[in-house]
């Protein structure tokens, strides 16, 4: 993913669809950020595919991957999987993600050049969202479901000038409710707008 944003930055802060990539997608809707993600969806579903087939005894296995990408006053994120995406914005918290358990990476399905566009009759694979200076990105797989949103919603609200501690305390809660599968939980929050991605 950060090879993908560093080839598609420019120096004067603008997108830019890499020569070295494959041919530029020619979908009218989609922003170039939308296209970042998908082909960076691409790459890692390819390495994925190639790893099963040298490695047999993984030959089962699939994955869901959340990327994203900030850039000035936005985020750009691509879901696949069971994972979790929350916005906490003024206050209000959103669980931004659908699920995708039919998009896993390893599966011929993720292969698809899916946008926002497509399939109009499955969840969007791509997430694009205004964000403003104190506003928490949560992302988090689905072992945060053992937390209901009021409880997501008191720890964010107690600790939200400290990402990390914002993490460790929902980790924390998780924990304590014993689930079967383990947590892992990324919190950013937003300082400025600007400034490269």
């Amino acid at each position: 993913m950060a090879r993908c944003v560093d080839d598609a930055w420019s120096k004067d802060g603008r997108w830019l669809w890499p020569t070295c990539w494959e041919n530029e997608p020619r979908q009218t809707k989609q922003t170039l950020p939308e296209s970042i993600l998908v082909h960076a969806r691409h790459l890692t579903h390819d390495y994925l595919i190639d790893f099963k087939k040298r490695h047999k005894e993984w030959a089962l296995i699939k994955a869901g991957v959340t990327s994203a990408i900030f850039v000035k006053n936005r985020a750009y994120i691509s879901q696949t999987g069971l994972n979790r995406v929350y916005l906490f914005t003024r206050n209000d918290l959103k669980c931004i993600s659908c699920d995708a358990e039919d998009a896993m990476l390893g599966d011929c399905h993720s292969r698809l050049n899916t946008t926002s566009e497509d399939h109009p009759t499955k969840p969007s694979l791509f997430i694009e969202r205004a964000l403003y200076p104190d506003d928490l990105v949560l992302f988090c797989n689905k072992g945060i479901k053992a937390l209901t949103y009021q409880e997501i919603h008191q720890i964010l609200s107690g600790c939200r000038d400290d990402a990390q501690f914002c993490a460790n305390e929902l980790i924390g809660a998780v924990k304590k409710k014993q689930p079967r599968k383990d947590t892992a939980v990324i919190v950013i929050r937003v300082q400025k707008a600007g400034g490269s991605p």
